[in-house]
């Protein structure tokens, strides 16, 4: 039984390490939904994260809230991030791209 209780634990902690590896860069889509773009995003961030320790963040919106500039919008979301970070924001009917 202890070995059963050993092993389950093991499994959980490989399986909790697997998911806090698979980051995803991609942090807001609501324009594509495109597992391929997604999966190249994560690609770019990975290697990204091991070269410089900076983390990517990848935003695709439909458009900014209302009266709110590309630049507050972003300044906005980087507070949620505690390690240095990349943001890339793509705000499709608004026609604003920017990177922070």
């Amino acid at each position: 039984m202890r070995l059963l209780t050993r092993g389950l634990f093991a499994l959980i902690l490989t399986f909790f390490f697997y998911l806090t590896l698979q980051a995803d860069y991609l942090y807001k889509d609501d324009v594509l939904y495109n597992p391929d773009f997604r999966h190249e995003i994560n690609i770019l961030g990975d290697e990204l994260y091991k070269k410089t320790g900076i983390s990517l963040k990848v935003v695709i919106i439909k458009k900014l809230p209302q009266n709110m500039h590309i630049v507050d919008y972003e300044k906005e979301l980087i507070k949620e991030f505690k390690q240095p970070t990349m943001l890339l924001t793509f705000a499709e009917l608004d026609k604003k791209i920017d990177i922070l």
